[in-house]
């Protein structure tokens, strides 16, 4: 349990890090 909720923690920060690069690329170009 506290193994799958880690391996959750780990995309979410995942996800986040790579939404936050996606936007400063995004407004790097506009």
């Amino acid at each position: 349990m506290i193994f799958e909720k880690e391996i959750s923690e780990v995309k979410t920060v995942v996800f986040i890090t790579s939404f936050i690069t996606i936007v400063m690329v995004v407004a790097t170009w506009i």
